[in-house]
């Protein structure tokens, strides 16, 4: 259903009640009216934060606000709301290092939701140090790690399985990894993960483990680390550079 404010630009979707622009559906217009509500930003102000937002675009949303202003509010305050809600019950993870005098302890990485804490990994078994925890909205947890065996990489956590993503030595578009780097936001909701290398070649950039779908049933989970590369693809977010000496000569 359109609803004609100005040259037609605003729309209701039918299912869920929400305004929002027909040029560009996915922006609502509770998003735009956020904007001057929290910022007081006029329309022309909007357009040059929001360059994909033409001025009758924004000029026709707070139209339509001002027409529907008690409605509008409402929706913007149960957002708001439920937002909070999801942050309270968000789980957080951390690591956990063995408290001085105790031998008998461990550097573990754990998770909470502020009722429930969970072990993720512990250096009781195959793992040596454990580093730099992220966690995704869905609990999947990725972290780095340096094994008993000497090997140091990228690990992911999901239902109980511990699985490896790529690691120091590991091949990697034509080259070999020779550093890794993982950060707490390496991990997102889509289960992809972000790390940075340096590879044998001097090639260093950012890079993407993308998680494939598997033909088969899922693997029994097993405590201890195996490899994921066979259902991952590696794409390149960024490259930097390569210390050849031909290179060198170009430059």
């Amino acid at each position: 259903m359109l609803i004609e404010v100005g040259l037609q630009l605003v729309e209701i979707d039918a299912g869920v009640l929400t305004a929002r622009l027909q040029r560009i559906p996915r922006v609502r217009v509770a998003q735009i009216v956020m904007d001057y509500l929290a910022y007081g930003w006029s329309v022309e102000e909007m357009c040059r934060q929001h360059p994909y937002l033409t001025l009758s675009e924004a000029h026709a949303a707070m139209v339509y606000y001002f027409d529907r202003q008690d409605e509008i509010d409402s929706k913007i305050r149960e957002e708001w709301e439920q937002s909070q809600q999801e942050k309270s019950q968000a789980s957080v993870a951390f690591t956990v290092e063995p408290a001085p005098g105790h031998p008998g302890s461990f550097t573990s990485i754990l998770t909470s939701d502020g009722t429930t804490t969970t072990t993720i990994a512990d250096t009781s078994g195959s793992f040596r140090s454990l580093l730099t925890p992220s966690i995704n909205d869905k609990n999947t947890v990725a972290f780095f790690a340096e094994l008993n065996s000497g090997e140091r990489g990228i690990f992911p956590w999901s239902d109980s399985v511990v699985d490896r993503v790529i690691a120091i030595g590991d091949p990697l578009f034509g080259s070999v990894v020779e550093y890794l780097g993982f950060s707490r936001a390496g991990l997102n909701n889509s289960g992809q993960i972000a790390f940075s290398a340096t590879l044998t070649d001097g090639t260093q950039g950012i890079y993407l483990a993308t998680p494939v779908s598997e033909p088969d049933p899922l693997p029994t989970p097993v405590p201890e680390p195996t490899s994921t590369l066979g259902i991952l693809t590696f794409g390149v977010l960024g490259v930097g550079y390569r210390r050849s000496r031909k290179q060198k000569r170009q430059l």
